[in-house]
């Protein structure tokens, strides 16, 4: 999701602007940082590139993991198990009809 759609122009500048003053730009979070779509991006590089000998560009991999819904919901809350277990009563335990 963007917000922002800059033009093909404006883009090329502010990616050499920042190659300028950078090394190297991961493509990825530049997207992310600049609210940009990736592809995007990856689409004004290969412009870029094709003008000429004016930017090296090399693929990389990354991965990452991040819990799911239910996962934050468990991270939140606790597991399923873990709050039936408080559901009991320390002192007296209690039925399982009235549990359920």
């Amino acid at each position: 999701s963007t917000s922002k759609k800059p033009t093909s122009a404006s883009l090329q500048n502010d990616l050499l602007l920042y190659l300028n003053t950078h090394d190297e730009l991961n493509t990825w979070s530049y997207a992310n940082e600049h609210n940009i779509d990736h592809q995007l991006v990856i689409g004004t590089f290969r412009s870029i590139q094709s003008i000429g000998d004016i930017i090296n560009m090399e693929q990389r991999t990354s991965r990452s993991i991040a819990p799911t819904d239910e996962g934050k919901t468990l991270i939140a809350n606790g597991s399923y198990e873990y709050n039936l277990f408080q559901a009991v009563p320390s002192n007296k335990g209690i039925e399982q009809s009235e549990l359920m």
